[in-house]
């Protein structure tokens, strides 16, 4: 009986576990806005309201002499991101990367936790 009242309080407790959603970092813009400043921006998607705002995006320009980091982003209240940086000395820009970082929103058992996203525009 006690072995079967343990494998009970096991699957309640793993069905408490933290929520996982996926998010993506949808990117809407990519050019530049000045001589030798680029923009790259968008908006963070995900089916939990709580995993949109104040997320971490990095921008990352690929060029023939390795990845430059352009900058790094926060999203809005509503998703809303936007990365500048100065590139009149790179020539060559191959790729454009995007990396949404991985983010727990929350303590403990009621933890939510928000997928991360790699994206490269070519």
């Amino acid at each position: 009986m006690t072995s079967l009242a343990c494998a009970a309080g096991l699957l309640a407790g793993a069905g408490t576990a933290a929520a996982s959603y996926p998010s993506a970092a949808n990117t809407s813009f990519v050019g530049p806005v000045g001589p030798g400043t680029s923009v790259v921006g968008g908006v963070v998607a995900s089916p939990e309201p709580k995993c949109i705002a104040n997320r971490t995006i990095r921008v990352t320009l690929t060029t023939p002499g390795g990845d430059i980091p352009l900058d790094i982003a926060r999203s809005g209240q509503r998703g809303g991101w936007q990365a500048r940086g100065t590139t009149a000395e790179f020539t060559g820009i191959t790729a454009v990367k995007i990396n949404l970082a991985k983010r727990k929103v929350g303590k403990g058992k009621k933890a939510i936790k928000c997928g991360g996203d790699k994206e490269a525009l070519k």
